[in-house]
């Protein structure tokens, strides 16, 4: 379902133990405003992050037809850990940044804020579901439910990840005077 979305692996940096890549002497100037520098290897980090979703997601997917609901369990909770660490990176280093940088370019700012208040939509309906379905590994009285409201993210998931990589992700680039 969601193969179109692999990609080659770009990484060729190095890893260090926070798992942040590290780029020798290539600093870059704050954003206007913030101490966010420019990050080189970010957009990588959140398209890595994509694919481990979709990875989980499928996961959580082949659990549901193996009626194996202590697993979709395992799975949510690990879903949910992803998602929520990855849209804290979006929030920090990459909607802040940006929006920062793109000060009196008002249809950039108004594209990374209809893009962050879309992902705030999608984060609460995500933790409402999640939320919902936790129990799912000793309530299986709501499997038929979930089985159909998991098709509904799934969606919205592919879509997001489809408009960000495609249409947000591309702007992002370091500040002037970096």
């Amino acid at each position: 379902m969601f193969d179109f979305l692999k990609k080659k692996n770009k990484k060729e940096d190095v890893q260090d133990n926070s798992g942040s890549q590290q780029v020798a002497n290539n600093v870059h100037a704050a954003a206007p405003g913030t101490q966010i520098r420019y990050n080189p290897n970010l957009i990588n980090k959140l398209e890595d992050d994509h694919q481990a979703l979709l990875k989980i997601f499928g996961e959580i997917n082949a659990a549901v037809t193996a009626a194996n609901y202590p697993l979709v369990a395992e799975k949510l909770k690990e879903f949910k850990q992803g998602f929520l660490d990855h849209i804290l990176v979006e929030n920090v280093s990459l909607y802040v940044y940006m929006k920062s940088s793109f000060k009196g370019d008002e249809g950039n700012i108004g594209l990374v804020q209809e893009f962050r208040s879309e992902m705030d939509e999608i984060g609460k309906a995500v933790r409402a579901f999640i939320l919902k379905y936790e129990t799912i590994g000793i309530n299986q009285d709501v499997a038929s439910s979930f089985a159909e409201e998991l098709g509904g993210i799934g969606e919205a998931l592919v879509a997001r990840i489809q408009r960000e990589e495609g249409t947000l992700y591309p702007l992002y680039q370091p500040a002037y005077g970096s």
